[in-house]
Formats: C-alpha cells, structure tokens, sequence
C-alpha cells in the first residue's frame, strides 16, 4: 500500500535543494559528512542515520547521529531506509536513515533522500579523490600525476577555443574517445532561456542507451541541487524520441557537476565502456572545474554576439525574428514583434503565420534545398487590409532544424501603389479607348442625323410616319451628344495639369456619362446645385472619375435594395470649403464599418459584384485635391457621401 502523506513530516523542496547545493560544494570528506548530516536532519528530522564507507574491501562507520550505544538500548525502528552510495561505477558506502513515526517514510520523503544520496555519493568521490591527489603529491608518486596531467591538458586544449555549446561539447567528446573510451556523454547546460542537453554515441555505445543518459543527466542535476527538469522542457540536441520521466537517481555512470561562482550550471554525465580509473576520475574532476570555466567564457560570448545581433537587428526596418527548434521566439525586434503580433502569432510557441502553418513552411524551405521560401500573407487587421511578405529561413544542424529565422516585410503599401498604377493605367487606356470609339461613332451618327434631315423633307413620307422620322433624329441627336460627353472625358483624363474649375461643369459632364445606366438600374437622380459655388483647384478628369465612382456606388447600393431609389446630388458652400453630397436612399452602411469603406478590396456588396475599389479610388483622389472624403448617415436611411474641397482663393 501506497504510505500515507502525513501533515507532520512535510517536505521542504526548497529547503532539499538549497542543502543539496551546499552538500555539493563541500570539499574535504569531514565536510562531506558534516554537510550531509545537517541537510537531511533539517530536511527530514529522522529519529537516526548512519554514514558507512567502504575502504578496502570492508565497511566502517564514518558518521553516525541518533544511534543508541548499547544494542539493548536499541528502539524498535518502524522503518529503515538504506541506499548504496555510488559514483562513476564505484561503491562507496552505504547511507541508513531511521524512521520511528507509525507509518515510516512516506513517498515524498524518500525522494528527497534520493536526492540527497546521490549528492552524497558524488561529493564524497570527489573528497577522496582529492585526498589521495594530496597524498600522491606529498609521496611523490609521479607516474599517476603525470597520467592524470596528461589528460586535464589534452581535454584543456580540446575545449580552449570554443565559442558555442555545440563546438564545446564536440571538442570535449573528441578528446574523451581517446582518454577514456565512453558509451554515452551528455552535457546539460541548463543556464538561459532554455536548458539545452547535447548528447554524443561513443564508440563503444549505441543508440538504445540514449535515454537512459538523458535520464540520468537530469536525475543527476536535480541532485547537484538543480531546480527538478522534466524532458519536455529540455532542448535534446540528439536523434530519437523523448525520453520518459528520469528516476530520483543516477546510476552506473560518472556525473560531474559544472557551476559558475556558486551556482550550478550545468551536469557533464559520462556512461564509460569500462570503470574510470583512479587518474581518470580524478582528471575528470579536475577537468570539471575547468571546463566550468569554459562554460562560462562561451555563455559570455554568446551573450556578446547576441547584443551584437540585438542591436543590428533592432535597426532593421523589416521585421526580425528568431526561434528555436519548438517555435519559442529567442530574439525579435520591434517590428518583427507587431507584425507576430497582426499574424496572430504574438503567444509562444509560434505554429502559425496567419492561415499559414509554420512547419509547413520549413519543410518546404528545407526541401528547396536552400533552407528558403517565400509567401505573401493578405490579412485585415486593426481594421485595416495589411499585405506582409514573410521568409522563412530554415537553420540546419546538418539534417536537424535546429532553429528559424523569420523576415516579415509590411508591403502593404506597394501593393496599394502597384494597385493605383494599374488603375490609372486602366483609365488611360479607358481614356484613349473612349476617344477612339467616340471618333469612330461620330461619323455614322452624322450621317444617320443627315438622313434623317432628308427624310423629313421629302414629300412622300406619309405624315403617319414623320413622328418615326423625328424619333429617329431625337435619338441620333441624344447618341452624338453621348459621344461628345466620351470624347470631353476621354480628354480630361488624358489632361495631366491643374486648373481653375467650376464644379457644376465637371459633375454634368460625369453624370451625364452615367444617366442611361442610372435609368437602366431604377436610380432616378435629382441635382441640387447651390448658387455662385466658388470654383476649386483640381484636376477635371479625376474629379469626374470621383464623381463617377460616388454616383455608381449608391446606384449599387439601391439596385441592391431591388426596388429603385433616388440618388441626390448636392453642391454646397461652407466657409472655406465646397462640399459635393451623394445621398442615396438604399440599405445604408452600419456605423461600425464607415472607417474601412474606403480601404482597398473592403466592400459591402459582394453578392453584387462589388470589388471594393471604387471608394478606395475616390478616397485616393479627394486626398490629391487636399480634401477629405467622408461617410455619413443619411437622411433617408441610406448612406451619404461628402467630399470636402478647399475653397479656391479669389
């Protein structure tokens, strides 16, 4: 049965760590002892424990607290808990703890002694170690020093140069092969954003033994006094699965704790082909402390060339950002962070840009086989159209994704110009088509009116068929003036100066280019034009390219009523401006959308083929003229359009 959680032995995680830190920097093998002993009494408070350690093929006691002298004296225990003390394949004793509560240890408490057996274990190796190094220097055993030297310089010189954790671990596993064969090596190095474990297959390994290191590595750095990691949020820098949850301990192999100053930075674990050697473990310690020194330089250095990044970043203007292998953004600039931010992809980890999957992309730019690829993302945000170019750079360990970079440029604005140049192009070409067509439909409406003119004065049409006659004329007089209002347009549209204009004359000519549309969609159209309406500075034909677009638009919008309407258009004069109304009677447009009316591609009338141009056109040439372009409520219910234009000066 599973033991029951007692309120009166709770378990101080914090206080385990903080002494399993303190156990782990005690140097000799009475501070060892000592430190153990303070770290699982404060903890735990036991009725008793007892240090045994093994020298020489035999056990002895070494540290004992709570035992009764005399074997008569003895309690009755209600629970023991004994635990080899091993490290780098040796044993090195055996620590008891007692128990004299009615249910014993329960789950949690045996953790935590765990936890600090493994420290133990580990620390004590060391102290012995250094012991016997003091003593071979003092007897002037040289052959083993030598070894020992031999090796710390070859590991040293190894690792001198590296400027990276991957280049570190890779120099520190090369020279390991030669020194002392291994199965498995990992390095953890768990200081910064992200704990990270590089693992290396020696030689005399395989694959298969991959999990039991990375267990091992993080059961080990929870008993250097290391926060508790689980492999989820562990960087494996490795091939195959994740592994399962690490045990309370390590075994069967050697771990060496790297700190800075006084913190734990990382663990160094070792699963050897062979027991180390007495040389061996003790250049390994040794190597330990230096390699923590190392450690130390290449986290300095890169945080060097991270400010140096940071910093060329930050002053792009295209939006940088950099992740990790899980989409966890390590750096990004101000852009870059507002742009995530419209893609919808400002929450960690990043999966998706957009409507687009972020793995999808890599795969791609990683099958390209220039770790690249490109794609336009169209979006409405903040209530506006947004257009982004985004590059996905894929960043390869050889075949590992180890990491991306994202560049996110706004082309938003290209894309509208790109747009307004095809428009305007489109109205030149409408221009010089209209021109064209207008002088071809000329001469065959002359001689059609010059028919006519004949007919009627020829006396044997009967009188019966003269009102065809003048029907005929009426209509051939009302094409050609049709005609003459293509021709005006098509050359004010080609007219590329700025005039004086009178307003009235330019709304004429544009209405009446629309009137037998109007006619043909219900719109009957009702003109309230304001006396003596000072002229305006602008361009005629994109003025009446304004006008055209305001005017189709309600007639879109009461055809999309389906009963017919009226659409007003008004001229005023106020103080400094000269307004031109288009008032319609449809549907109206709802107050939370007349901001966006005028952006590009937004429309209202889909089902009517609308395209959401026109209003964006409009908007375009209101703001050349130094006006303003506004949508109101209208009386009736429907919408109504203002343009405002600056008075001209007398």
């Amino acid at each position: 049965m599973e033991p029951v959680e007692r309120e009166s032995w709770p378990v101080d995680w914090e206080g385990a760590s903080r002494q399993s830190g303190l156990l782990a920097r005690a140097r000799t093998p009475d501070e060892v002892l000592q430190a153990a002993s303070t770290a699982i009494l404060e903890t735990l408070a036991p009725a008793a424990l007892a240090v045994w350690q093994y020298a020489g093929g035999h056990l002895s006691l070494s540290l004992e607290h709570g035992l009764p002298s005399g074997r008569a004296d003895r309690p009755r225990w209600t629970d023991l808990f004994k635990l080899p003390l091993t490290s780098g394949g040796l044993l090195l004793g055996v620590l008891e703890v007692y128990s004299l509560t009615p249910d014993g240890f329960n789950a949690a408490q045996r953790a935590v002694l765990h936890l600090l057996g493994g420290t133990l274990a580990v620390a004590l190796h060391r102290a012995r170690l250094d012991d016997q190094l003091a003593a071979a220097r003092r007897g002037g055993v040289e052959q083993a020093r030598l070894l020992e030297l031999e090796l710390l310089d070859q590991l040293t010189r190894a690792t001198s140069h590296s400027v990276g954790y991957a280049q570190f671990f890779e120099s520190l596993t090369a020279a390991l092969a030669q020194a002392w064969p291994y199965r498995v090596a990992a390095l953890l190095a768990a200081r910064g954003p992200r704990p990270e474990v590089w693992l290396a297959v020696g030689p005399a390994g395989s694959p298969g033994q991959v999990d039991d290191a990375v267990r091992c590595t993080l059961a080990a750095w929870r008993g250097f006094g290391g926060e508790p990691l689980q492999p989820a949020q562990v960087q494996l820098h490795a091939r195959g699965d994740q592994p399962p949850q690490p045990p309370a301990s390590a075994e069967g192999g050697l771990a060496l704790p790297l700190t800075e100053g006084d913190e734990l930075a990382g663990v160094l674990y070792l699963l050897g082909a062979n027991p180390a050697g007495e040389p061996q473990v003790r250049a390994l310690h040794a190597f330990a402390e230096r390699a923590s020194a190392a450690l130390t330089k290449v986290r300095e250095l890169l945080s060097e060339e991270i400010e140096r990044l940071s910093t060329i970043i930050a002053s792009l203007p295209q939006g940088i950002v950099l992740l990790d292998a899980a989409g966890q953004v390590l750096l990004a600039n101000r852009p870059g962070g507002q742009q995530l931010a419209l893609l919808g992809a400002d929450t960690t980890p990043v999966a998706q840009l957009g409507e687009l999957s972020l793995n999808e992309l890599i795969l791609e730019a990683v099958a390209t086989g220039h770790d690249l690829t490109r794609r336009e993302i169209a979006l409405r945000a903040d209530d506006r159209s947004w257009h982004l170019r985004v590059t996905v750079v894929a960043v390869r360990d050889g075949s590992e994704v180890i990491g991306t970079v994202l560049s996110i440029e706004d082309i938003t604005e290209v894309r509208q110009t790109e747009q307004r140049l095809f428009h305007d192009a489109r109205l030149a070409s409408i221009g010089e088509f209209a021109s064209g067509l207008a002088h071809e439909l000329n001469n065959p409406m002359m001689i059609l009116l010059g028919l006519a003119e004949v007919l009627a004065e020829d006396p044997s049409i009967p009188a019966e068929r003269r009102p065809l006659l003048q029907d005929i004329q009426a209509a051939a007089l009302r094409a050609a003036g049709i005609v003459q209002q293509m021709m005006l347009f098509a050359d004010t549209q080609g007219s590329e100066g700025v005039d004086h204009l009178q307003l009235h004359e330019v709304l004429e000519q544009a209405i009446a280019l629309i009137a037998s549309r109007l006619e043909w969609d219900g719109a009957a159209v009702e003109l309230d034009w304001a006396a003596d309406l000072p002229p305006v500075r602008g361009h005629a034909g994109k003025l009446q390219q304004l006008t055209l677009n305001l005017v189709r638009n309600a007639a879109e919008a009461i055809r999309q009523s389906g009963v017919g309407g009226r659409i007003v258009v008004r001229t005023r004069a106020v103080v400094d401006e000269v307004w031109l109304e288009v008032e319609d009677d449809g549907p109206g447009v709802p107050a939370e959308l007349r901001e966006r009316v005028f952006d590009v591609f937004f429309t209202t009338k889909r089902d009517y083929q609308g395209k959401g141009l026109g209003l964006a056109e409009a908007h375009r040439i209101a703001q050349e003229h130094r006006g303003r372009l506004e949508l109101l409520a209208g009386e009736s219910g429907g919408a109504l359009l203002r343009l405002r234009l600056p008075r001209e000066p007398a």
